[in-house]
């Protein structure tokens, strides 16, 4: 029980949740003051619905992927991912990725790096 304290402590001290949690309570207020109580009581359901949404469909997302991961071969994620992929490597690593998050393609950026990884092993294919 004492971690569980330390935890939330460790949260509600956390700076991005103060700045989020103020940034939120001064949204709540800017709205109230401009389309009255009903809009932030919509707004609310609005948050509430997505919320309830979000805790049953992570989840599952991420139960899926590491079912895949595990059913999956090693051998041929590194052939269709592999670091001398390129752009087929990255445009199938992006779809596979959108098609896991909730967040579209904002969730699904490779990584920062791979465009270079890819770049060099075409250099290294050129000149052998």
């Amino acid at each position: 029980m004492d971690a569980v304290r330390t935890a939330i402590r460790e949260i509600l001290v956390d700076r991005v949740f103060i700045a989020v949690l103020v940034l939120a309570v001064a949204s709540a207020v800017l709205l109230y003051g401009i389309k009255g109580e009903d809009a932030v009581r919509a707004a609310l359901d609005d948050d509430l619905r997505l919320f309830a949404m979000l805790v049953f469909f992570v989840p599952a997302v991420l139960f899926l992927s590491a079912y895949f991961e595990v059913l999956t071969p090693r051998r041929v994620i590194e052939r269709w991912l592999g670091a001398c992929t390129g752009l087929k490597g990255i445009l199938i690593a992006t779809l596979a990725r959108t098609s896991q998050t909730p967040h579209g393609l904002r969730g699904a950026v490779p990584p920062a790096g791979q465009e270079n990884r890819a770049a060099r092993c075409a250099d290294i294919g050129q000149a052998a």
